[in-house]
């Protein structure tokens, strides 16, 4: 994981839930578009935030274009 500031942090996904939220970790926001889940089959047990008392917010972006308009609509539905 990667600080970005005092409260965010950037990284890719992460194999156990555990260690997020023993990091202090209580919100995940996911910028995936879904082609990752496509064509990678990932060994270990699927875990859910709630789970873990981490809140998780999906918000599919595209592979090809910013993620400007995804992220306004997100924060216009916030």
């Amino acid at each position: 994981m990667l600080l970005v500031n005092k409260d965010i942090y950037r990284g890719p996904r992460p194999k156990d839930l555990r260690d997020l939220r023993m990091a202090g970790v209580d919100t995940i926001i996911s910028l995936q578009s879904g082609w990752y889940q496509l064509f990678n089959e990932d060994k270990y047990e699927r875990q859910f935030p709630a789970d873990f008392g981490i809140k998780h917010y999906d918000i599919g972006c595209s592979d090809v274009w910013p993620p400007e308009a995804a992220l306004e609509r997100a924060a216009s539905e916030a």
